[in-house]
């Protein structure tokens, strides 16, 4: 580089840089990680000689922190950038929409901290109304939030330039069909996403919303166990829905999707197949597996884990969990897999993985050739940084002591929320990712703590019932700013194939209990 800008001035030298560093950003769009250390240089290498070039600079380093999945600091320097411009009188737009972007991506734990924590006043002032701005359960509530605590601080950029959408008021559904199967064999399921879903309505109504009765807003549930799709929908529409939450089976979405809805739909699974310009216009909620191992690829990635053995069960959602953790694979290898098929097995598969019972082999092999006996101590493979495990409860429990017992106790494990139980006393120091209902604390579960469905095996989907109404109360925010809206789930983004993608919470078992922690690949 110093060859090929050594004639050119300061300025000129500078202008070289950023551009040779936004070329890689874009090259790297897909990927951000894999040229991470020579974007680095990169960045290292602007040589900024005034204060707006500086300021270029910071700009840059923030989108990079973001791409890099360092939201907190990402969103802190952008805090700074936008404290600057105040400071001098600039437009403060750009930054102040870069922060609510970046705030909206921590989880609850890390804005309550940052809340308490952010190096200025300004940077507490603006977490602390993110906290609350994104804890609200619709569009309404959130711009009264807003606007009282713009009363407040008016001369904070927060008050000035709101989150995206807050412009003005928004008009919230007078009526919501929930099309779910309330009997059958999926009835518990539905029954548990009905609760959730009222549960959310009665808690914002209120709350933040405090609407009056007039104003209330209608929910009819149908029960899809008893009528066809087609029968429920035109219901729902004659009912004067204006907007359907549901179905739940996979089947009933895509009939959902033939009927070319007339009213904004948010279905409770995805479509499976192909995919076309109608069925994309359906924004698809789903609670599965693959979930799961998305969030643990990410946080492997983040974690700068580099090799892993990897363990399955065979069955149906452990093959789909395997194939989307392959499928999203950056910057980690596979060295070793296991099939734990059954409890007897585990000691065995998972000595053959970590390449224990090769060495004892090896071992018993000297042993008859030279007619003697030796001292010998068994050795696991040196090339592992982490276990996966996409088991089920019981092989989780048995697996932990059998890395243990091969030598592999101190290797971290990621396992996902389907392989936690009660005896979480025997699974110290394991990561799982699981929803933010089950680990972050909120008024919402507090109030809804008498309902059984809100815990158990029904919190999930008592979960998804709120997420559902949520995302029908924050359609505008989800479906045409596809921001990150923070729900019970997860963090919930609309993708461009109509997808909602889920990123989950994570937490450390740490004393026999979950303990949360910001997620393994946030700065």
């Amino acid at each position: 580089m110093t060859g090929e800008t050594g004639s050119l001035t300061a300025e000129d030298r500078f202008r070289f840089h950023r551009i040779a560093l936004e070329l890689r950003l874009a090259s790297d769009k897909e990927t951000p990680t894999r040229n991470s250390a020579e974007i680095a240089a990169l960045l290292a290498s602007l040589d900024p000689i005034t204060a707006e070039q500086e300021q270029t600079r910071q700009r840059i380093r923030a989108r990079l922190l973001a791409r890099s999945g360092k939201h907190r600091a990402s969103a802190v320097a952008w805090i700074a950038i936008a404290e600057q411009l105040a400071a001098e009188g600039r437009d403060v737009s750009e930054a102040s929409a870069a922060v609510w972007h970046e705030l909206a991506r921590l989880t609850i734990p890390e804005v309550t901290d940052l809340a308490r924590n952010a190096p200025t006043p300004v940077g507490r002032l603006w977490a602390g109304l993110a906290g609350d701005y994104n804890r609200a359960l619709t569009s309404t509530g959130q711009f009264r939030i807003w606007q009282a605590w713009k009363r407040a601080h008016p001369e904070h950029a927060g008050a000035r330039f709101p989150a995206p959408g807050l412009d003005r008021e928004p008009r919230k559904p007078r009526a919501l069909a929930l099309l779910v199967p309330l009997s059958g064999p999926l009835g518990g399921a539905g029954r548990a996403i009905r609760d959730g879903f009222l549960a959310a309505l009665l808690h914002a109504e209120t709350t933040t919303d405090r609407s009056p009765v007039s104003d209330a807003t209608t929910v009819r549930p149908y029960d899809t166990t008893t009528m066809t799709i087609a029968d429920a929908y035109a219901l729902a529409l004659a009912d004067g829905a204006e907007l359907i939450v549901g179905p739940l089976q996979k089947t009933a979405v895509a009939d959902v999707a033939a009927l070319s809805p007339t009213v904004p739909v948010l279905a409770l699974n995805q479509i499976v197949g192909a995919r076309d310009s109608a069925s994309a216009h359906i924004p698809q909620l789903a609670l599965a597996p693959e979930d799961d191992a998305a969030a643990i690829a990410t946080a492997l990635t983040g974690d700068a884990v580099e090799r892993i053995v990897l363990f399955e069960n065979g069955e149906p959602w452990s093959a789909r969990a395997r194939a989307r953790l392959l499928s999203k694979q950056q910057g980690f290898e596979v060295v070793a897999t296991g099939r734990l098929s059954t409890i007897s097995e585990v000691t065995r598969v998972v000595g053959d993985a970590l390449a224990v019972t090769a060495s004892s082999e090896r071992r018993e092999e000297l042993v008859r050739v030279l007619g003697t006996a030796l001292e010998f101590t068994p050795r696991r493979r040196d090339d592992i940084d982490a276990v996966v495990a996409l088991v089920n409860q019981q092989q989780l429990l048995s697996l932990k002591p059998a890395l243990e017992f091969h030598f592999a106790g101190d290797v971290p494990v990621y396992a996902p929320s389907t392989a936690l139980g009660g005896a979480l006393s025997r699974l110290e120091g394991v990561h799982v990712c699981n929803i933010p209902w089950r680990l972050h604390p909120s008024p919402l579960r507090t109030a809804s703590a008498p309902l059984p469905t809100s815990s158990g095996s029904s919190a999930p989907w008592f979960a998804f019932g709120i997420d559902a109404y949520r995302l029908a109360n924050q359609w505008y925010r989800l479906t045409s700013l596809r921001e990150p809206i923070w729900g019970s789930t997860g963090t919930l983004r609309l993708d461009s194939d109509g997808r909602i993608n889920r990123e989950l919470a994570w937490a450390t078992v740490r004393g026999g209990r979950l303990v949360p922690r910001p997620s393994p690949f946030r700065d």
